[in-house]
């Protein structure tokens, strides 16, 4: 698309971005919109001005949501690696986990708790040696 018929490009770009493929695609196999597809759609156009604080707003919001996933993510991948060395540990007997209780993973108050050694089981934690956690 290159010609916005005086609208603001990125504008345009969520706007289409809001409109689902599956209501409007008259492809079966593969979904997709084009032109024609969307020709009949009426949708509001505010001012050119209005579009741009829209953008402004839209974009914001969406740094905080993007930047709240990259976190996410670098915790599940935290996790992940966590998880791969104490089934390492574990198996290899650096570890025994004979008698050790675990938090509930709803209870995110003991797990919290758990997690930085602040519970009465942390000192049986750190008991055990030779584990970075």
């Amino acid at each position: 698309m290159t010609d916005f018929q005086g609208n603001h490009p990125r504008w345009c770009f969520y706007l289409l971005r809001t409109i689902s493929k599956a209501d409007h695609a008259t492809k079966a196999a593969v979904p997709g919109v084009d032109r024609k597809d969307l020709y009949e759609i009426c949708v509001p156009r505010p001012p050119q001005h209005e579009q741009i604080e829209i953008v402004v707003v839209l974009e914001h919001r969406l740094q905080e949501v993007d930047k709240s996933i990259g976190h996410a993510q670098r915790h599940i991948e935290l996790l992940r690696e966590y998880r791969a060395r104490l089934i390492a540990d574990v198996v290899t007997g650096k570890v025994d986990v004979r008698g050790v209780e675990l938090p509930a993973l709803d209870d995110a108050d003991a797990l919290e708790e758990w997690e930085t050694g602040e519970d009465a089981g942390a000192d049986e934690m750190d008991e055990i040696e030779g584990v970075d956690i």
